[in-house]
């Protein structure tokens, strides 16, 4: 089977992209690149090691600040407030006084400057190894996820020998339709199972036999409609339009 891009670059940007827009509130910490995130791991795989679920509702987050904030959310909703360790002591910040404290402007002693390499030395390294992963922001992962599929959608559309037409015309349609199974979240893989590209191109198989066979069933009836006309030969439909005009006439 040819492959038409990275199956694992592919599932990386799927798996982040599931992540992200499980939460879309914590948005501007991923754009601003300082949000990690442990999810627990509980797709069991027998012999392997569980991995981690992308959807799964309870997940613990990270601001990776010189101080770190730490905080969790259940299904789509953050925590209301984010804790702090300064000094040994517990302090709770909501996301308003936040979004203020990671302002360039802002001279907070959470961000402890006179550190300034603290968050490369030694935030970052005990995030990884708790087990967090920094998050990709939405849009960076799904503009990359549908230049894959999108790619795959003309690959496989190719192999059918269509006119370039009709062939441009399967290829839309088809990337339309897995796209909007993406967004509902109609089309989901579970990590560690079958390689994504597997999936995706049955997928897009699928959707293109279906298009193919409404395509087929329409031009079957435009052809069986004109030889009807030519062998004068008054369709239903035009029957019950002609019947409808003379109940309203004799009305």
């Amino acid at each position: 089977m040819p492959q038409y891009c990275d199956s694992k670059i592919l599932e990386l940007n799927w798996f982040h992209w599931l992540l992200a827009t499980s939460v879309p509130d914590l948005e501007m910490f991923r754009q601003l690149g300082l949000l990690w995130t442990k999810v627990p791991a509980t797709i069991d795989m027998g012999k392997k090691p569980p991995i981690s679920d992308p959807l799964h509702p309870k997940r613990s987050h990270c601001i990776a600040l010189g101080t770190p904030l730490w905080f969790n959310s259940h299904k789509d909703k953050p925590s209301k407030k984010a804790t702090a360790y300064i000094n040994g002591k517990q302090k709770h910040f909501t996301f308003s006084n936040i979004e203020k404290i990671i302002d360039l402007q802002s001279n907070s002693k959470i961000h402890k400057l006179n550190r300034p390499f603290i968050q490369t030395d030694e935030v970052i390294p005990l995030l990884t190894q708790k087990g967090y992963i920094k998050e990709m922001n939405s849009e960076t992962t799904w503009h990359a996820m549908l230049e894959d599929v999108s790619r795959m959608c003309h690959g496989i559309s190719a192999k059918f020998n269509l006119p370039i037409e009709e062939q441009n015309d399967l290829k839309n349609d088809a990337l339309l339709q897995v796209t909007n199974k993406l967004i509902s979240r109609k089309l989901v893989y579970t990590p560690g199972r079958a390689p994504v590209f597997n999936l995706l191109t049955t997928t897009i198989h699928r959707c293109m036999y279906s298009i193919m066979n409404r395509n087929n069933k329409q031009k079957q009836n435009i052809f069986q409609f004109a030889s009807d006309l030519q062998n004068g030969v008054l369709p239903d439909t035009m029957r019950s339009l002609r019947l409808q005009k003379k109940i309203i006439r004799t009305k």
